[in-house]
């Protein structure tokens, strides 16, 4: 039987050692970029804008649940409460989902031509990255 000294030791080596497990550096100024998003809440007429230039394509079938409304009356106030938090969840999700998919696509037709980005198709899959961190990290 494990003692709990030896078990709560090695759960504190674990976690110091958590930061250790990590992949190589990405860019300075992406990884900033990234650190802010995180840290501060995007206003949210910069959000606004972000989900206005990057709509859902035609043919893909996402989208955040509707609710059955003869459920939700029968539901409680806190349950209700708890669905909204994780519809506005499922929201930024699907919104994150749009630019990633506009950059995955723009990467496979241009596989599928064999040709590589041109600069200014590089600029575009990192905008539409960029935007989908924003609002993940929202």
């Amino acid at each position: 039987m494990t003692s709990y000294i030896t078990a709560s030791s090695e759960m504190f080596d674990f976690v110091e050692n958590a930061k250790e497990d990590c992949g190589p550096d990405v860019d300075t100024k992406l990884a900033q970029v990234v650190n802010k998003f995180v840290r501060e809440k995007l206003p949210m007429h910069k959000l606004s804008s972000i989900e206005e230039r990057n709509i859902m394509a035609g043919n893909v079938d996402v989208g955040v649940p509707k609710t059955n409304i003869e459920l939700w009356k029968q539901l409680g106030r806190s349950a209700q409460d708890k669905d909204k938090i994780l519809q506005k969840l499922q929201q930024f999700v699907v919104s994150g989902l749009k630019p990633i998919i506009q950059a995955s696509d723009l990467l496979v037709r241009k596989i599928d031509e064999e040709t590589g980005l041109s600069p200014v198709e590089t600029k575009e899959v990192l905008t539409k990255l960029i935007d989908a961190l924003c609002i993940c990290s929202t």
